[in-house]
């Protein structure tokens, strides 16, 4: 941004958003404030990146804040962002929209909108002047795409040596010698000239010690030179190894604290060793005083006692190792002063602070992961859960709490830290002898479960084969446990292509749990679930739409209401179970709540509620034809897809193929044909070669190439789907009579009439007898038929056929629908697929 020459009278920011106050005691960095200074002011309309490195405690954010305080006039816009967990920054810009006029990020998701203030403030929309801060970022490659260009100004904490060469960089270094003792003077009321230069020298002029120093020296009253002597005999120990020679003064001052702690409040550094085993992120204090009852002595009398507890903290505060948040109620910890004060203790003392904080993190823990009431808590306590190394915990609670939070990131959308999770609890637990089998047996669950998730399919199936047979044996054939580790099974058969296998499986599950647990449990209706889905899968649609209906009515009644991510997934499984039964506007409308609520419910990029989009898309599109509005929302899905969960992923495969079917009934063959041949060079090596739906992507292909002009070659690819779809799945399935239905169409391209009218014939028999005669698979290939009948000369059977189909179009999808004006123009209908999530 160029400030040089300007006359403008200045003035505050029009956004001031969450910049730490200003330090009073802030001193010296002349030259490194001068040097941001001049970079801003050279009048380039350029980005400005400043890593501001250097050791923990040297002032890196200090310095950043007072930068953005001391010229906050020369910004229209101030925006701080807390960099250290990069999957929360896209959050906290997305907190700037409503300031740029832009849609908040509950109507259209937190990557969208991150990504639409990103653009705005690099076209410099309504602000040119602006100046964002990261702060205690990682490395670079975590956060360079959430970088922002453009006229405005972004400056950068960090301690990693990665940013040099990557962004101007400014190294902080410890204070010069002035910049200590002007600091100490600031901090230390009375001190002399010769004693704040005798503790620079020996705090090593590091900003965080003489901190540290200047806290305990002003609350307690302790004369300097009473300080230097005890100084010295605390030096003993490096921080870490490989730390910085620095680093003896601080370790020093930090133990001199607590020394004196020791002596006048011993509780407030019981409740220090405590919060050393947290994250360095905020604590909650919900979590250490809902957990008072989980911890023994000498922690829990402080957190039973309110008055004790608010003192230990605010003692903590005086002596500038703790930092409270009192309208947030939240508790922090530097994390240097968290690894000193893991140090002071033995090792079994850390061992059992350690498992007091797992103990504190497992009483706050919620105990319903699926209710997105409860992801806000556990969002906060994860990075906790992580620092305290509670996976490694063999306490139960704590192991139960490790379940809890997998099943938490998994279902809120975090399928790859819910694998990272789940494979070092297994790692842990199966190296524990003591580990209780129902622990090992609902995390091996939970891993096939997030495997699968991720479109591993094999190794979900490993997993869960293995689980299955381990429950078995450990807890029988009717315990819960084994029950749901083989219904989760049946979804692996699914995944492989084995559908009648699923269908047999989740069957006999679903009728062994409702014996055991009986109708309405909601064990009993997650089976039942799956169920509908083999049901579906096995072109028997009005049971599955039946079904779908029941547990969807029994899901609601458990959670007492549709705004819950399980009800909702649950009614979209429902809706789609509707459409495939040729109900296509019921289909829509009941897709289209379930997304808008989902969007509410678990946000905008969500998987679920990306797939409840895709339905959307694919339901429009059965609705309207090939409409313009029914291809941009079928790319939409794709790029979301492709944003969110990889170009490789099922889940994106599957939003390619509803793309590739919108640009067909829109006419643009080539673009459906270049991306038809894209995905379905994919498939196989996600699904596999025979994998019915990599048969059902090369059916949509063959419909292109015939459309495209090649007939034959239509044919030729049609009669090898066909006889693949026959073998795996029998000549009734729906997959397998679309495909046979086309390659009538292909036939009658090719002029061989007869051959076309028999094989329509055929097929139109096997679908209503698996279908209906009302079905709208059944009517195009009864349409079909009409055409080829009428081709061989065979009017009147022709005309009373294609009445007859027009009639029941009429009755069901309407007289306008495009595929009922297709039929009566004698168009010829095509047949695809689009494959339904596993």
């Amino acid at each position: 941004m160029s400030l040089g020459g300007s006359n403008d009278r200045p003035r505050a920011p029009r956004v001031w958003g969450s910049v730490p106050k200003r330090d009073k005691n802030f001193t010296g960095r002349v030259e490194s404030l001068a040097h941001l200074r001049n970079q801003v002011s050279r009048g380039e309309r350029r980005i400005l990146l400043h890593a501001l490195q250097g050791l923990s405690g040297v002032g890196k954010t200090h310095l950043a804040a007072e930068y953005a305080h001391r010229y906050r006039d020369d910004y229209d816009l101030v925006w701080w962002i807390l960099a250290d967990q990069p999957h929360l920054v896209p959050g906290m810009l997305a907190a700037l929209a409503p300031h740029l006029d832009l849609p908040d990020a509950a109507a259209v998701g937190v990557r969208e909108t991150a990504v639409a203030v990103l653009d705005a403030l690099r076209r410099g929309e309504k602000y040119e002047r602006w100046l964002l801060v990261f702060d205690n970022a990682g490395d670079p490659e975590s956060l360079l795409d959430l970088l922002p260009d453009g006229p405005g100004d972004t400056l950068i904490t960090s301690r990693d040596q990665a940013w040099e060469g990557v962004v101007n960089t400014l190294n902080v270094d410890v204070f010069r010698r002035h910049e200590s003792i002007d600091f100490l003077h600031r901090r230390v009321r009375g001190i002399t000239e010769s004693e704040a230069q005798a503790l620079a020298e020996a705090l090593g002029d590091l900003p965080l010690a003489l901190e540290q120093a200047g806290a305990l020296i002003s609350q307690s009253g302790m004369p300097p030179e009473e300080y230097l002597s005890l100084l010295k005999t605390q030096t003993t120990r490096l921080m870490d190894e490989g730390k910085p020679p620095n680093h003896f003064s601080v370790t020093a001052t930090f133990r001199l604290s607590v020394t004196h702690l020791r002596e006048v409040f011993p509780e407030a550094v019981v409740l220090l060793s405590c919060c050393a085993h947290f994250g360095p992120q905020p604590i909650p204090r919900e979590v250490l005083s809902e957990g008072r009852s989980a911890v023994a002595d000498p922690l829990a009398p402080i957190l039973r006692d309110p008055l004790m507890f608010t003192k230990a903290v605010s003692t903590l505060g005086r002596y500038a190792l703790v930092s409270a948040d009192m309208p947030g109620r939240t508790l922090q910890v530097h994390r240097l002063v968290q690894a000193l004060a893991r140090d002071e203790l033995t090792g079994e003392e850390g061992e059992e602070f350690q498992e007091a904080a797992h103990r504190l993190l497992a009483a706050a823990t919620p105990r319903d992961p699926d209710s997105a009431v409860t992801w806000p808590r556990f969002a906060a306590l994860l990075p906790h859960v992580e620092s305290s190394e509670a996976v490694r915990c063999a306490v139960g609670e704590t192991r139960f709490m490790i379940r809890s939070f997998v099943r938490y990131l998994y279902i809120a959308g975090d399928a790859p830290t819910a694998l990272r999770y789940a494979q070092q609890a297994l790692e842990h637990w199966s190296a524990d002898p003591a580990t209780a089998p129902a622990d090992l047996a609902a995390m091996r669950r939970h891993l096939g479960v997030v495997l699968r998730d991720l479109g591993r399919y094999a190794e979900a199936s490993d997993v869960n084969r293995r689980a299955v047979a381990d429950a078995e044996a450990l807890f029988g054939f009717e315990s819960t446990e084994t029950l749901r580790l083989t219904n989760s099974h049946g979804a692996d058969l699914r995944a492989v292509g084995d559908f009648r296998g699923a269908l047999s499986l989740d069957d006999d599950c679903v009728r062994r749990l409702r014996e055991f647990l009986g109708e309405g449990h909601y064990n009993t209706l997650r089976a039942e679930n799956n169920l509908a889905i083999d049901l579906a899968l096995n072109s028997r649609f009005e049971e599955a739409r039946e079904l779908g209906l029941k547990v969807y009515q029994g899901e609601r009644d458990i959670q007492g209401s549709d705004a819950h991510p399980l009800v909702l997934i649950v009614k979209n499984n429902l809706a789609r179970a509707i459409r495939l039964c040729g109900d296509y506007e019921d289909g829509r409308i009941l897709s289209e709540d379930c997304h808008g609520s989902s969007v509410n419910v678990m946000g905008a990029d969500h998987p679920s509620t990306l797939l409840m989009l895709k339905d959307v898309a694919i339901a429009q599109r059965r609705v309207e034809g090939g409409t313009e509005e029914a291809v941009a929302l079928a790319a939409e899905v794709l790029a979301a897809h492709e944003r969110v969960r990889g170009h490789a992923h099922p889940d994106t495969l599957a939003a390619a193929v509803a793309l590739v079917n919108a640009l067909r009934e829109a006419g643009r063959l080539e673009e459906a044909m270049s991306l038809a041949t894209e995905t379905v060079d994919v498939y196989p090596r996600v699904f596999g070669a025979d994998h019915p739906y990599t048969l059902g992507c090369r059916v949509n292909v063959a419909l292109l190439r015939r459309l495209s002009g090649d007939p034959q070659g239509a044919r030729e690819a049609d009669e090898a789907t066909l006889a693949k779809l026959t073998s795996l799945l029998g000549p009734d399935h729906h997959y397998s009579l679309m495909c046979g239905a086309n390659l009538a169409s292909d036939l009658a391209a090719l002029g061989e009439t007869d051959l076309a009218r028999l094989r329509g014939q055929e097929t139109l028999d096997r679908m209503r007898s698996v279908l209906g005669r009302l079905h709208p698979l059944t009517l195009a290939c009864a349409a079909n038929l009409a055409s080829d009948l009428a081709s061989l000369g065979l009017e009147a059977e022709s005309a009373r056929l294609l009445a007859e189909t027009l009639e029941e179009y009429a009755r069901t999808l309407g007289p306008g629908h495009p595929r009922a004006v297709a039929a009566r123009e004698g168009r010829r209908l095509p047949f695809d697929f689009d494959p339904p999530p596993i």
